[in-house]
């Protein structure tokens, strides 16, 4: 489905579908020190675990992974998400992705057994994102709404929705994985749709087993506490973070804390190229690159693409083509031709100048149209590419592309993304 371009020079990956070699060997060293850790996930922190990975219908395989965890032979893949919105972003997908690839990989590797700890920990101050779908029109409609009855969260959600041929589908997959937690929903999602097999679902928090401590003041400090909990009550191999955000820091930081037993893993960014988004770059010979700079100004770039003053260059032709005609008369009235001849040809030249004068003022109403088209073709462009003048990935509901795209959606995107090596993949729907 997807045609990739990459924007920036990778940073770790050698190749495709495979890790650095350096990066391999963190996580020989990781899963040896991860077997000799002393910490064992405790009997609450378990139970927890199987039953909110019950409620997210994980599969079979997620409780002798479970079972494997506890006894220190399983490690785990941890995919921050956020804890308020029931609704997947793009972000959180490719998240997931990256997780799924790393996990093939170090299985590839003999790395492991690892399986994937969904785990939304992320507070709801830190991400704020709309979790846009695009109508036809290309207007942005958030899916983050408060939780009501199935019936009502679910056609708050469709109403924004374009009709398409996979709706009845997305609106029957909304329906059978509907519980009324947003994360737990969520979850659910990402487990029916993307992950579908070794993966376990946890809460934002992870059950003390020590002294009760004072809730951190800020989301900060918050997410770090909670991401510090993670990594004591489970054996992390691995953190999937975002390369940029509110949590990246964070995310580094704590994994330096856990130095040798947690390998931070970044996440990829995509934006995708729709076929319409497509064509109005092509037609105005303009990279998405371009439209995706955070100081672009569509309405100067609208103007550069159409002579700066189509009204002065005709006016240079009109002179220069009466010019001639008098230089004519000049030279017939040299030669003695009666003053009916001169009289044609002054004629001639009033009929040049009004006509000069109409295609002046028409050049100058069809350069204002089509600069108006350029505009509102290139703000919509901006819109689809940068809504919201987000990162896409960040701003982009999973469900806007599976109501375009279909059930296959997650597996052809999985298929176009390099993970391991953080770059901004542009992704061109078609051919």
């Amino acid at each position: 489905m997807f045609r990739v371009r990459k924007l920036n020079r990778a940073k770790d990956s050698s190749r495709k579908g495979s890790a650095p070699r350096a990066r391999l060997q963190d996580f020989q060293l990781a899963s040896k020190r991860l077997a000799r850790r002393q910490r064992r996930m405790t009997s609450s922190v378990h139970t927890m675990l199987r039953e909110v990975s019950r409620l997210c219908s994980a599969p079979r395989g997620t409780f002798r992974m479970l079972d494997g965890m506890r006894a220190g032979q399983v490690y785990g893949i941890a995919v921050p998400l956020s804890e308020d919105s029931a609704i997947p972003s793009m972000a959180e997908t490719l998240r997931v992705i990256a997780a799924i690839k790393l996990m093939d990989i170090l299985h590839a590797r003999s790395i492991g057994p690892c399986g994937i700890v969904l785990w939304p920990g992320i507070p709801a101050e830190l991400d704020v994102t709309p979790r846009f779908v695009i109508d036809r029109d290309g207007n942005a409609h958030s899916t983050r709404f408060a939780m009501d009855e199935r019936d009502e969260a679910i056609a708050s959600i469709l109403q924004a929705l374009p009709e398409t041929g996979f709706t009845p589908w997305v609106k029957a997959t909304l329906e059978d994985t509907w519980i009324e937690f947003p994360m737990l929903w969520k979850m659910r999602l990402l487990t029916a749709l993307v992950v579908r097999e070794r993966v376990v679902c946890s809460l934002q928090d992870m059950v003390s087993s020590g002294p009760r401590v004072a809730t951190p003041a800020t989301p900060r400090a918050r997410y770090r506490a909670r991401l510090a909990r993670l990594f004591e009550q489970i054996p992390v191999i691995c953190l999937v973070r975002p390369e940029y955000g509110e949590t990246a820091p964070i995310d580094t930081q704590i994994a330096d804390a856990f130095a040798g037993e947690v390998i931070p893993f970044p996440a990829n960014i995509a934006t995708i190229v729709e076929g319409k988004v497509e064509r109005w770059l092509a037609k105005y010979g303009i990279d998405p690159e371009t439209l995706l700079g955070d100081d672009v100004q569509v309405a100067k770039l609208a103007t550069g693409l159409f002579p700066a003053d189509a009204g002065g260059c005709i006016g240079n032709a009109r002179e220069k083509l009466l010019n001639r005609v008098f230089a004519l008369e000049h030279h017939l009235d040299l030669a003695g031709y009666e003053q009916r001849g001169t009289a044609v040809l002054d004629k001639l030249a009033n009929q040049l100048d009004g006509q000069f004068d109409r295609l002046k003022h028409s050049a100058r109403e069809t350069e204002r149209r089509e600069r108006e088209v350029a505009f509102s073709q290139l703000t919509r462009a901006r819109a689809y590419l940068a809504p919201g003048n987000m990162t896409q990935s960040d701003a982009m509901s999973l469900i806007h592309y599976l109501n375009f795209y279909g059930p296959g959606f997650p597996a052809e995107l999985a298929g176009s993304i390099e993970a391991g090596d953080g770059r901004h993949h542009l992704l061109f729907v078609g051919k």
